[in-house]
């Protein structure tokens, strides 16, 4: 895939934004997703958002219906894409908007920050069982090395515990029936 990318580019190439503009020709959602970028504030934002959001889902048997509801005003031809709709539909829940201004964040960065993590976390850990299985240990192409992910391998210690903590909010928030 990512000598596909580099064709005709020098081989130290960055091929993000070649991969940012393949993904934005589909769907402008795509383009925010690919530029995003994770910081160590915007994931404990999303964190903190998350452990919220579990406890609201547990405790509230009818937001599922409230928010399909939304989502079908918001976007009755299914033709939005989830970062944007998505976001629209966590701000016009009122108890959701609040979890969100409590914490900084806005729908849209939630959703980005929430999508790009989980998404991050998935690679990081496919790749380091691929890697392990691999002479030369733990080294990952370099092609497959987004900013997330290096932001991710990078993270410090407290900021890791804290994203292992979130992986166990975000199966619960599966059981308790809401996967986004």
């Amino acid at each position: 895939m990512a000598g596909t990318l580099a064709r005709g580019n020098p081989p130290t190439q960055d091929n993000s934004d070649l991969m940012a503009a393949l993904l934005a020709q589909s769907n402008p959602d795509h383009k925010a997703l690919a530029n995003h970028r994770l910081t160590a504030e915007n994931l404990r934002q999303t964190f903190a958002v998350d452990r919220e959001l579990l406890k609201f889902m547990q405790d509230t048997p009818d937001w599922e219906e409230r928010s399909g509801e939304l989502q079908k005003r918001f976007d009755p031809q299914r033709r939005g894409g989830m970062v944007t709709i998505g976001a629209k539909v966590y701000e016009g829940i009122p108890e959701i908007k609040q979890i969100l201004q409590r914490n900084g964040m806005t729908g849209r960065e939630y959703m980005l920050t929430s999508l790009v993590a989980m998404v991050t976390q998935m690679a990081d850990e496919a790749l380091s069982q691929e890697a392990a299985g691999r002479e030369g240990g733990n080294d990952i192409p370099k092609e497959l090395m987004t900013p997330a992910l290096k932001f991710w391998r990078a993270m410090d210690p407290a900021l890791k515990a804290e994203a292992e903590e979130w992986k166990k909010v975000r199966e619960e928030m599966v059981r308790a029936g809401g996967s986004k």
